[in-house]
């Protein structure tokens, strides 16, 4: 039995030699095969001059001169409000530029309204929780917990 692991184990030892020669031959290959391709390379010719190279006789550079922007060009671009009805008669004034949106504006059509826009609802003072029932001191929202908060009635609708 002896015998027999003493073989195996020689057995091991001789194919581990066998890979090892076998590794270096292969390794030694690869050289002489890379040494042949660097012969049949050629040598990069490189010219040392700079990529860049300042003009013999430099441009002089121009004097800035101010100009005002008029923006009356943008005026007939872009989706404005154009009333047919009601003809612009465009001025140009050297005033102020900041002018209001309403008056750029043509007036309004129709009638102005009847009924009062309805008032917001106005937050309590004394127990001011919010959502999640955290602590809200004049953030002017209503939680679900408020008594401001109501849902409105429900209307049956005509028979």
């Amino acid at each position: 039995m002896q015998l027999l692991e003493l073989q195996a184990q020689q057995l091991g030892e001789m194919e581990s030699q066998m890979n090892h020669i076998a590794q270096t031959v292969h390794i030694h290959k690869e050289k002489v095969a890379r040494r042949e391709i660097g012969v049949l390379t050629a040598n990069k010719v490189s010219s040392r001059q700079f990529k860049i190279v300042a003009p013999i006789n430099p441009e002089k550079p121009i004097k800035y001169v101010r100009k005002p922007i008029d923006y009356s060009m943008l005026d007939e671009i872009g989706h404005g409000i154009n009333s047919a009805s009601h003809p612009q008669v465009r001025q140009k004034h050297r005033g102020s530029s900041h002018g209001s949106v309403q008056s750029l504006l043509p007036p309004s059509v129709g009638p102005p309204p009847t009924t009062k826009p309805p008032t917001p609802p106005q937050m309590s003072r004394a127990g001011n929780t919010g959502t999640l029932g955290k602590s809200v001191s004049n953030t002017g929202t209503l939680g679900k917990s408020s008594r401001e908060y109501r849902t409105p009635p429900v209307v049956n609708p005509p028979q």
